[in-house]
């Protein structure tokens, strides 16, 4: 996939590459050095976790290929501060976020929402959006809808994403009973 990618961005149609994996970047980066400069786009790496929880020969590769980055982002300052210098130096922090002000138009539809759901006033919604990956943990999720159940709680459990995990998930979802309190 990497050669076929490379190709394809090697034609000049891309202005831009933006890689959210650290596993990624370092061959990302390189292969992109093989473009001619008029060609080649340029490339943003984001950092969603700090420095010391990746891998030793991801640490590496990341700090032997920095130069071929022309922006790097952090989702946090804890994450720029744990970078590297070489990696911190043209490094900016952009935290992600929802502008409340611009759900305030989306008020005046809670009440349709919790209807077609099924929910009533005093019901809890939970709403997870993440990718199906073990990174993410939605079996511990699963864990804890069970056990808000069995404390009595009202609720429903909107779970939106994909991923290699989904027919497990959906597995374990049948196994632990939550039946349309998780969706």
């Amino acid at each position: 996939p990497l050669f076929r990618s490379r190709r394809e961005l090697g034609r000049g149609h891309y202005d831009l590459v933006h890689c959210h994996s650290p596993l990624v970047a370092p061959a990302v980066g390189l292969a992109l050095q093989t473009i001619p400069a008029r060609r080649r786009p340029r490339l943003i790496v984001t950092d969603h976790n700090v420095w010391p929880t990746y891998r030793g020969l991801t640490r590496a590769g990341n700090l032997l290929t920095s130069w071929t980055v022309d922006r790097r982002l952090a989702v946090s300052r804890e994450v720029l501060h744990q970078l590297p210098s070489p990696m911190r130096r043209d490094a900016k922090v952009v935290v992600y976020g929802v502008l409340t002000t611009e759900l305030a138009s989306f008020r005046d539809q809670r009440a349709a929402t919790r209807v077609e759901h099924g929910l009533g006033d005093d019901d809890f919604l939970i709403v997870t959006v993440a990718n199906l990956r073990p990174v993410k943990n939605h079996a511990d999720l699963l864990a804890a809808a069970r056990a808000l159940l069995d404390a009595g709680v009202q609720y429903r459990w909107l779970m939106i994403g994909g991923g290699p995990l989904e027919e497990s998930l959906r597995s374990l979802h049948e196994e632990l009973g939550l039946g349309n309190h998780v969706e």
